[in-house]
């Protein structure tokens, strides 16, 4: 994205210091890299924050830069709390004029350094946060979640967040305003991609992209697949905390053949594996609230390639 020169010399974030901060390993997260890119382009001095595992992969060809945090907890508290020290002690010393913490289990690291320097603080909730599945039921956990938000969120310069949904469930509960910045993809990837055409003999497969992780509908997709003749397949594209059951109950099913599973693959590589999906599928369970009020990538995905999309209706 080229800016001019006026542009450029009206721009209020030319030459700002602007660090973003996530808890996952960045190289699945899509929306941060549009987003860091983008601030980028515009002239800011961009970091992106979040953590290094044994298997991470490399984030290529970005115009901002990376830091990784390694965290001997994998999970829990633990791992919270770890990371939350870390990335406070990084932030204490480090010279920035703008922190975007993303979601809140980076929240309490980067409201309690940036009032400490006097600097501003941006916060984007990529999901409902108290209400994704892995809370469900850990009342506990919940509340302390709840608590940083509902003590944190109304002391924030600006709070943004990826629906409309999302968006009103917020100023909802927490009474302070929100703005919705959605997860649209690049669509220069999509230009020249041109699928095949279900004939009466051929392979039908059918697509998902995304984390492969509880509440998505996978199980049943791969379940499902025993009730269609043998040419109806299933592509899985990514990874998470279910693939290992998946392809257990893949292999106990006697499917091997009719499912794929690609791991997490570069973003630009997502488009030429879904030029040879004729269904996209978005199953997610309506007892999470943050899975009724999100708006999921892979949606922009399945219509940027022209696809159907198999959905849920939870109105």
């Amino acid at each position: 994205m080229t800016k001019s020169k006026k542009q450029m010399a009206d721009n209020p974030l030319k030459d700002k210091k602007i660090i973003s901060a996530v808890t996952n390993d960045l190289f699945r997260d899509r929306r941060m890299i549009r987003i860091c890119s983008a601030l980028s382009d515009f002239g800011a001095n961009v970091t992106l924050i979040g953590i290094k595992k044994k298997n991470s992969q490399a984030v290529v060809n970005t115009n901002f830069s990376i830091h990784r945090f390694r965290i001997i907890f994998k999970s829990g508290i633990l791992f919270y709390l770890e990371y939350n020290i870390k990335l406070f002690f990084y932030l204490l010393f480090k010279e920035f004029d703008i922190v975007n913490a993303n979601d809140a289990d980076t929240l309490l690291a980067c409201f309690l350094a940036t009032k400490i320097k006097n600097k501003k603080i941006v916060f984007d909730a990529h999901e409902y946060f108290t209400g994704v599945p892995e809370l469900k039921n850990r009342n506990f956990k919940k509340g302390i979640w709840k608590t940083i938000e509902d003590k944190i969120l109304p002391n924030i310069d600006k709070n943004y967040t990826v629906s409309d949904s999302v968006k009103n469930a917020y100023e909802r509960d927490i009474g302070t305003s929100f703005l919705t910045i959605r997860n649209f993809p690049d669509s220069n990837n999509f230009n020249k991609i041109i699928r095949p055409n279900i004939d009466s003999k051929g392979d039908i497969y059918l697509g998902y992209v995304g984390v492969l992780n509880k509440g998505r509908g996978l199980e049943q997709a791969i379940r499902i697949l025993q009730k269609f003749e043998n040419r109806v397949k299933l592509f899985l594209i990514g990874g998470g905390d279910l693939e290992k059951e998946l392809k257990s109950l893949v292999d106990k099913l006697n499917l091997k053949s009719r499912v794929e599973f690609s791991g997490w693959v570069q973003p630009k590589q997502i488009p030429d594996i879904l030029s040879k999906v004729h269904i996209g599928l978005n199953l997610l369970d309506g007892e999470s609230e943050n899975y009724k009020y999100s708006l999921a990538n892979k949606v922009f995905d399945y219509l940027h390639m022209g696809i159907p999309c198999l959905t849920m209706n939870f109105l």
